[in-house]
């Protein structure tokens, strides 16, 4: 009955000001935080509590280090290339880097990318959209010891995201334009018991996934 009573309670609060999805305080009153999200949901959290950033030591020009988006979660960037290398086999190399840094820059834009950055992250609620009336294929990692995969199939899509230790929490669904189409919105929440070791898709040649 209490819940019932929530949910009612909930359903006549109207939108934040913002109209932004994410994080508010609740409306009901409680010292906690509410997901909108085009309606309120029952999820709620603590306040995060933002801590002081630490002191980076200066390096040699006087400037504090800097550290990349991927560093945070244990990936490496691309090597640099040598300076002076002009042979066949070095422009055939310098390619297969790019390809290799461009499949990277695609894949940290795609839900399970940015699942991943998000739970390396220690995040605890993850948001993507995906695009359902009309097809768009994205490479998604398999588990490690297999190729990764190109599909457009956004059950596929979420699977994946899933994979990188998230729980569906709940979806929605938009009419976004005349040529956008139909657009589901889901959330997730962190669940470290679905976190699978996958592979990283830049990394060899990926299998269409029919």
């Amino acid at each position: 009955m209490h819940d019932e009573l929530t949910a009612n309670r909930i359903a006549q609060i109207p939108a934040p000001a913002a109209k932004e999805p994410g994080w508010y305080p609740d409306p009901l009153g409680s010292t906690r935080e509410r997901y909108w999200d085009g309606s309120w949901l029952e999820l709620t959290r603590v306040p995060e509590v933002r801590l002081a950033r630490p002191v980076a030591i200066p390096n040699g020009n006087g400037q504090p280090p800097k550290k990349s988006l991927l560093s945070r979660v244990g990936l490496k960037p691309a090597a640099p290339v040598e300076a002076g290398a002009t042979g066949p086999a070095d422009k055939a190399g310098r390619k297969r880097s790019r390809e290799a840094a461009e499949r990277k820059r695609e894949f940290f834009a795609s839900p399970a990318g940015r699942a991943r950055l998000s739970y390396g992250q220690k995040h605890d609620v993850f948001q993507c959209h995906l695009p359902l009336t009309r097809s768009e294929l994205v490479v998604i990692p398999g588990v490690v010891g297999t190729a990764p995969l190109i599909t457009s199939d956004p059950v596929q899509i979420l699977n994946s995201v899933v994979a990188e230790g998230w729980k569906l929490k709940a979806g929605s669904f938009f009419w976004a334009d005349a040529d956008g189409g139909v657009v589901g919105y889901y959330m997730f929440k962190r669940s470290p018991k679905r976190h699978r070791k996958m592979n990283d898709p830049w990394k060899g040649e990926p299998e269409e996934l029919r």
